[in-house]
């Protein structure tokens, strides 16, 4: 049996494995649902299945760049129990390849079935489509490579194991492929992108490194344990980027032998590796025996005698990002944090997470205890359908609100419903065959539901008994048989109200021929979905019908749009848009103006002409799809690569060039504006606007100038004081913003100048609580020559105070001021109180019951959907309390 078999050997159901799939995952497609809902999500955990949820950029960049991601009940295959890498997809597929699923892109799934004749079928009408080489499919007994199309154009390869091979995207330029691989012919070694700069053809790489590939006796191991990701540039390989990993090892109490410990991102400064975070996990032991941390594994034979180990349930315990972590290290109670106490690491950790006997989350802590989620699910036994309901969870925050989510069996929400006491206020979708939203009803529009009816709002004869008839916004989507893509989009009031047209669209398509694929293969086999076998099929807009008025639904603006296109590909060449024309009796020409747009083969727009003829153009640095270059109002006779017979207008070609120098992960470092002339020391000089930013991430520092360019080749540059300085935290938490500065103002700013606290003219700081809050800020008026200095004579200090759900509630000026915000379930700001004592206050009364020497008083309060539950949130009054 192959890997990717063991991966899904005995997989029936999409539940089965991983995670429900989500089937809006990275499409082009309009249609909307699944995904998180009620904030569920933002809890860290998918509400369709009680997994974790969690991503991390390990190694950041536009290019190549590494994101990890935690995929519940997944198998190691190399990188820990339950980790996987975006970059490192794969897929896994039942005997005969029944089933397939193309597994850790974004960490989501795709799933297809096969139709017996090898031809595979989106389930759920995913956004893809999957294919074999060659596409004779069927021929073999076995699988054979396999090809999966978005509908965006993009490709991915992977062979008969279900290893990654290549990706291709819709240009056909830009090529990211497996180089090299370990000797169990699945770890990646090397993966490569190519890209055409100009004539040039670059690379970048990431090379993966392994604890061991092979055994004493020289067969390969399953699967070697990955030491590190480092990412290189250019043809001598430059260093760039790297992560390191660290493992539990047997017998330790954090976690199972293999369970990834740390990881370590590193940047290269020109000498050597500095890092920049760590993130640190702590796992629930299988031995614990108790409902929040049982555990058990399922195992399925390899080809040559190994165990592929699939851990039957997700057992993170504990989250601390770097932030977390580097709090963890600086506890003086702390000598190493990774043998700091459990209790200790509850104190920072960004998440704690509990499960029940079904190894669902029940309880996620945040920010060190700071707030605290619970959860219970249920399903029902309606049969599969996109609008009967199959899973149920239920979110309760620690100021007893919920959010209840009722999704279909492909994890999309049918119904979520947030309440808080008796009120509740739902938001419903419905669904076509196809898994595609066709409506979408407000709260104002729905009257209640019904769990006992598979689709909760107990439709009879094209109605809902819980649709309000008159009331409530209610949003309809027509979608084209072909594309999936919406045709028509309008609202009513209430189900039975007069539909009001918003917009209208009609489609163009193109199908790229099999190169943009790599395939000498031409056949015309269909596929659902808009596909072919023998290329990949992007459908456009070509033309768009807005309706402006809902009382004469017979006026119209149309616009119009063409395409061409890159040979071969999918990939936009230009963009012609010819919106409605402004008639002379609205003072416009009567006349349809017509823009255009010109785009490079990655997708970036290059070259654009205005209504007025007037000509813009973009450079990008193609690694990174940062911008190098613009040129607002083109003269055409001052460059030599504008499109075919664009010529700049009578009385244009300003010709005003922006130049933008970028660091290795394509922030800008250097930006010089358009040269003009100033009179600068009397006399008429050529300059440019400058501004610098140094990027010190080892140091988590920012620093920016202004000043300016003049000279031949604008290679002069004069700084203007004062230098901006902004430090973080390795969680991005601002802790000072400076303004300072340097003693010369002769040259660039440079990663080399230092600024003492002398050099400072102003200097506010931010301090937080042990985990995470903002607890006070400090804006200096007398700066001292060294150390913080006291409040008073130095500075003046704002506090803060928040409430359970961690909302700032309360801020105390300097001057004794206190100001306190009152929020409704929803978040909603309603009421302020200002005042200077707030004694006994809480966060629904800071008048504090009217203790004594409580002395706030209300002075604004807002109200919405008129003080009644179910509304749509809007604002309906607003009172300012003038004594």
């Amino acid at each position: 049996m192959a890997i990717s078999e063991a991966i899904l050997a005995n997989i029936e159901t999409p539940a089965d494995i991983f995670s429900l799939p989500d089937p809006l995952a990275a499409c082009d497609c309009p249609a909307s649902g699944g995904g998180c809902f009620g904030g569920t999500c933002s809890s860290g955990v998918d509400p369709r299945n009680g997994w974790p949820v969690l991503s991390q950029f390990d190694i950041p960049g536009a290019g190549l760049s590494v994101v990890r991601h935690f995929m519940a009940g997944g198998p190691d295959i190399g990188a820990g129990n339950n980790w996987g890498f975006q970059e490192w997809p794969y897929l896994a597929y039942t005997d005969n390849c029944a089933r397939v699923a193309v597994v850790g892109l974004q960490g989501k799934l795709y799933w297809f079935d096969n139709k017996s004749d090898g031809v595979f079928a989106p389930t759920f009408d995913q956004c893809a489509t999957l294919c074999q080489d060659p596409f004779v499919c069927g021929v073999d007994a076995g699988c054979n490579n396999f090809r999966m199309k978005l509908v965006n154009g993009d490709v991915y390869q992977f062979n008969t194991l279900g290893v990654f091979q290549k990706f291709t995207d819709a240009g056909g330029k830009n090529v990211i492929e497996l180089a090299s691989i370990a000797a169990n012919s699945f770890n990646p070694v090397t993966i490569r992108r190519t890209y055409q700069e100009g004539s040039v053809s670059k690379t970048e790489e990431l090379q993966f490194d392994y604890e061991a590939t092979v055994d004493g006796n020289g067969n390969p191991i399953y699967f070697p344990q990955l030491n590190s990701i480092t990412l290189v540039q250019g043809s001598s390989l430059t260093k760039v980027a790297k992560s390191n990993y660290t493992y539990y090892g047997a017998g330790n109490s954090f976690g199972e032998t293999g369970d990834l410990q740390t990881a370590t991102s590193q940047v290269w400064d020109g000498a050597a590796w500095k890092n920049t975070g760590v993130s640190y996990y702590i796992y629930y032991k299988e031995s614990v025996a108790s409902s929040s941390s049982s555990s058990s594994s399922s195992s399925a034979s390899l080809g040559g005698g190994g165990l592929l180990t699939v851990p039957a349930e997700p057992r993170l315990k504990y989250v601390l990002g770097p932030g977390a972590y580097d709090d963890l290290t600086n506890d003086p109670g702390v000598t190493d944090p990774l043998t700091a106490t459990e209790a200790q690491v509850a104190d920072y950790a960004d998440q704690y997470l509990e499960y029940d006997a079904a190894s669902k989350v029940s309880r996620v802590e945040l920010r060190g205890g700071a707030e605290a989620r619970t959860f219970t699910y249920e399903q029902s036994a309606f049969a599969d359908g996109p609008n009967n309901w199959r899973y149920k969870t239920t979110e309760t925050r620690s100021d007893g609100a919920k959010t209840i989510t009722y999704m279909n069996y492909a994890g999309q929400t049918m119904l979520d419903v947030f309440q808080s006491g008796t009120e509740k206020w739902s938001n419903f979708t419905e669904y076509d065959a196809k898994f595609a939203a066709v409506m979408q009803a407000s709260p104002a529009a729905i009257s209640g539901y019904d769990e006992t009816k598979a689709d909760l709002l107990n439709e009879s004869a094209g109605l809902y008994q819980y649709l309000n008839n008159t009331a409530g916004q209610i949003h309809l989507f027509q979608r084209d048989a072909a594309s999936g893509e919406v045709t028509l989009e309008s609202i009513k009031q209430g189900e039975q109200g007069a539909e009001i047209k918003l917009r209208e669209l009609e489609y163009t398509s193109v199908t790229a021929s099999s190169g943009v694929s790599s395939s000498s293969s031409s056949s015309s086999s269909s596929l659902s979905g808009g596909g072919s076998i023998g290329g990949v099929t992007v459908y456009r807009a070509s033309q768009e019908t807005v309706y402006p008025s809902d009382t004469d639904q017979t006026k119209k603006l149309i616009t119009a749009y063409d395409y061409t296109y890159h040979l071969n590909t999918t990939q936009v060449l230009q963009q012609t848009a010819t919106p409605p024309a402004v008639p002379t009796s609205q003072n416009g020409s009567g006349i349809s103006p017509t823009t255009k747009q010109i785009f490079d083969e990655y997708g970036n727009p290059t070259w654009s002409m205005n209504a007025l003829g007037v000509i813009s153009y973009n450079q990008y640095d193609i690694r990174t799809g940062a911008l190098l270059q613009t040129i607002e109002d083109v003269d055409t006779t001052l460059v030599g690569n504008e499109p075919l017979g664009w010529i700049t207008p009578t009385g244009g070609g300003a010709h005003l060039v922006t130049d933008h120098e970028i660091d290795d992960f394509g922030r800008a470092t250097q930006t010089l504006g358009p040269a003009h002339t100033v009179d600068l020391n009397g006399a008429a000089t050529s300059v440019r606007r400058a501004s610098w930013t140094i990027h010190d991430d080892v140091n988590h520092q920012q620093r920016s100038a202004q000043g300016y360019a003049t000279g031949a080749g604008w290679t002069t540059f004069t700084l203007v004081n004062p230098v901006g300085i902004s430090k973080q935290d390795s969680a991005g938490r601002t802790l000072e913003q400076i303004q300072a500065t340097r003693a010369s103002t002769s040259g660039k700013l440079l990663a080399s100048d230092a600024f003492a606290q002398s050099s400072y003219v102003r200097w506010s700081t931010t301090q937080y609580s042990g985990c995470c809050q903002q607890t006070s800020q400090r804006v200096y008026h007398t700066i001292p020559a060294t150390g913080e200095g006291s409040a008073g004579t130095n500075y003046d200090q704002t506090t803060f105070g928040f409430d359970s759900l961690n909302r700032q509630n309360m801020a105390k000026s300097p001057g004794g001021t206190i100001t306190r915000t009152v929020f409704d379930a929803r978040g909603n700001a309603v009421k302020t109180y200002i005042g200077t004592n707030d004694a006994s206050a809480t966060a629904s009364d800071p008048t504090g019951g009217g203790a004594q020497g409580n002395n706030m008083v209300l002075v604004s309060e807002l109200e919405f959907d008129n003080a009644t539950g179910g509304g749509d949130n809007l604002l309906t009054k607003q009172t300012q309390y003038v004594s």
